[in-house]
């Protein structure tokens, strides 16, 4: 069986013309309008956190989703499955020996994909708990070798994934993004993303600067010609608010309507090699497509 891992491969590989020069069908145009739409109102907004009141008059439907036994969000659909514990029991191999032995030779010439940046930040120490197996190549089909770690686009001031008001001062609604995740042959329409968000703000409502993450990586990937094939772009976003807050969100188009979920907000220093676990089984998620766990491919 070869590795998920192994779908990671022709980074930059050149698409067919004929992929190029898609046209969108009806389903397709929708999605544009109602992405560029709620873009655009939310770029409007302010800097405060936005009431579920305020982004339902912009297009976005959010809803605060249960934390289950301190192990998954509820998302429903649910388009990003966290692994599981690795304290778990692995379902027995159906795998022959020559099977495993091909396998362990090919993760020994891969080599190994490092922590993302804000979670090494967040985490420090606590990363420590993970398990030393517990390697994101194994694990996951997305890359951070994509088109927007690379920054393929051109850049305005209402796409930047980073929003700061004095250059070299840190001050209160500052976000940016760090590590971000997709799938470089553009197969699968999801995206992974972390950031930081400076705020003074621990309640339940989003921030401007989570809704605006969302919307800008939604509308950046929608404008790159090789993605015009889909028609949702799912959004998983591991939140961190400083100093030592965070959530997940999971974002995706229905209609004409922004959806966004996500969890109570969570105190990482409390429990930071518990939350260390549960961000880091996110940030290496099964894809999924509809309102199930089951699993694409």
């Amino acid at each position: 069986m070869v590795p998920k891992y192994l779908k990671i491969n022709r980074l930059d590989r050149k698409l067919p013309q004929e992929e190029l020069s898609l046209t969108r069908n009806s389903e397709q145009d929708r999605l544009y309008s109602t992405i560029t739409k709620v873009h655009r109102l939310i770029e409007s907004l302010g800097d405060s956190p936005l009431k579920p009141s305020t982004l339902r008059g912009h297009g976005v439907q959010t809803e605060q989703r249960q934390l289950i036994s301190n192990d998954r969000v509820l998302f429903s659909p649910c388009f990003f499955a966290p692994q599981p514990r690795k304290s778990e029991p692995s379902p027995p191999s159906t795998r022959t020996s020559s099977q495993v032995t091909d396998d362990i030779v090919q993760e020994q010439e891969m080599p190994p994909r490092p922590l993302p940046h804000l979670f090494r930040l967040q985490f420090g120490e606590a990363i420590k708990s993970l398990p030393p197996t517990f390697g994101m190549q194994d694990y996951t089909t997305l890359s951070d070798r994509g088109p927007l770690e690379k920054e393929k686009w051109k850049s305005t001031s209402n796409l930047r994934l980073y929003s700061v008001k004095t250059p070299g001062v840190i001050s209160f609604g500052d976000w940016s993004v760090g590590t971000r995740m997709e799938d470089p042959t553009h197969e699968y329409p999801h995206a992974i993303i972390e950031m930081t968000v400076n705020s003074r703000y621990l309640g339940e409502n989003l921030t401007a600067g989570e809704m605006k993450a969302v919307l800008r990586t939604m509308k950046l990937r929608l404008d790159m010609c090789w993605n015009r094939k889909h028609t949702n772009f799912p959004t998983l976003v591991l939140s961190y608010i400083t100093p030592n807050h965070g959530r997940i969100i999971q974002a995706h188009v229905d209609k004409e309507s922004v959806v966004i979920q996500y969890s109570k907000t969570l105190d990482l220093k409390r429990l930071g090699p518990f939350y260390a676990d549960l961000f880091y089984r996110y940030h290496c998620s099964e894809l999924t497509n509809n309102s199930t766990w089951r699993f694409w491919n």
